[in-house]
């Protein structure tokens, strides 16, 4: 720990104030008595306080002020005996203040194992209480999906049958045009929640990311280009270096990456630039994700939107958690690639400025002969 420079300017003249008085009285002190040991304190604090090389130096400083003293005393004391003495007690307090500096380091050290051991503690006790909530969820949609699937299909049934009645007047029609298209909406909704409740565990083939990147691009381009927004895969150039896969199930990952590019779309209302990024790099997990350092492979969505508040950041893969206005979205699609980038052995890191946009990337364990990014660079 650095303390300011005020601070160590003031310590400093505390030790040099506390080493003077000491040697003054044992400058007045009848050589029976030493004073000697009382050195200690101001070595041991300065090398405690300011590190070893501070206490070095009033070791030194009080071994000088303890031979001042024994000169002043010279003629009741031979000169090899004052030599000895001065040595040794130059050693004991050199000694003192590399022990106490030592004390120091390993109580740092301590310190700083301690708050690392902690943070990781209270990381994996909050991605606990996540897989939590999403189970609790998931049973709480898959229970309400099933009440309400029947009765919406019947509702958008008989809307569309008298929306198709020849003799039904044209506002009627409308009306009943309205229903069918509202309640299509909420089956595609509870289709979302039937889909998180009871995600099918991850089939395992080798998945081309360029590839899936690309076709994801394709599928959601007439989206983006209605909304003003310049959808592109950057660097979609093949390589003879090989492909940047994982092992993967094909649909699920193509669903989670659609997610996150759909985010980005809806978060440029007035249009602009989204980015999919495809990469490998060879990297260490983040500690709550745990696991070895290796190799990985990423697709990155970089949008220019709005941005998310940083306290909300945590909150974004919650499930029905959503910053888009009322009727944009459900607060599901998140949470569904959440799962899914997990069942797969991954996590999604996330970076957001607000007004400035996103970057969400999916990072999963790279499929061998997945090329990284040194290789791209060679």
């Amino acid at each position: 720990m650095m303390l300011p420079a005020r601070t160590r300017v003031l310590l400093t003249a505390a030790t040099l104030a506390c080493i003077a008085g000491i040697g003054w009285v044992d400058y007045l002190t009848p050589q029976t008595y030493s004073f000697s040991l009382l050195f200690l304190v101001p070595t041991v604090g300065a090398a405690w306080l300011l590190g070893r090389g501070a206490g070095v130096v009033v070791a030194v400083a009080s071994a000088a002020a303890w031979l001042f003293a024994e000169v002043a005393w010279g003629l009741r004391i031979p000169v090899s005996a004052r030599a000895w003495n001065t040595f040794s007690r130059l050693a004991i307090f050199v000694a003192a203040a590399l022990v106490a500096d030592r004390l120091r380091r390993d109580r740092d050290r301590l310190r700083e194992l301690l708050s690392h051991e902690t943070t990781a503690r209270i990381a994996t006790l909050e991605q606990l209480r996540h897989r939590d909530r999403l189970a609790t969820v998931g049973t709480l949609a898959s229970g309400l999906a099933h009440e309400l699937g029947t009765p919406l299909n019947v509702v958008a049934g008989r809307a569309h049958l008298i929306a198709t009645t020849p003799q039904i007047d044209a506002a009627a029609a409308d009306s009943a045009r309205i229903i069918v298209e509202q309640a299509r909406r909420m089956t595609a909704i509870i289709r979302q929640l039937l889909d998180f409740a009871r995600r099918r565990g991850p089939g395992s083939e080798r998945v081309d990311l360029v590839e899936l990147a690309r076709r994801t691009v394709e599928l959601l381009l007439p989206l983006a280009r209605a909304r003003r927004v310049d959808l592109a895969l950057a660097g979609d150039a093949p390589s003879a270096a090989g492909p940047i896969a994982a092992r993967a199930d094909h649909a699920q990952l193509q669903q989670a990456l659609s997610n996150l590019v759909m985010n980005g779309i809806q978060s440029m209302a007035g249009g602009g630039a989204l980015r999919v990024e495809v990469g490998a790099q060879r990297m260490k997990p983040p500690d709550e994700h745990g696991g070895d350092e290796g190799d990985f492979a990423y697709l990155r969505v970089i949008d220019h939107g709005s941005g998310i508040p940083a306290e909300q950041v945590a909150k974004i893969f919650d499930p029905f958690f959503t910053t888009k206005p009322v009727g944009e979205g459900t607060g599901l699609g998140l949470s569904i690639s959440y799962g899914i980038v997990r069942d797969h052995g991954g996590w999604i890191g996330v970076q957001s400025e607000v007004g400035r946009g996103s970057r969400f990337s999916i990072y999963l364990p790279a499929a061998a002969g997945a090329r990284s990014a040194s290789e791209e660079a060679a």
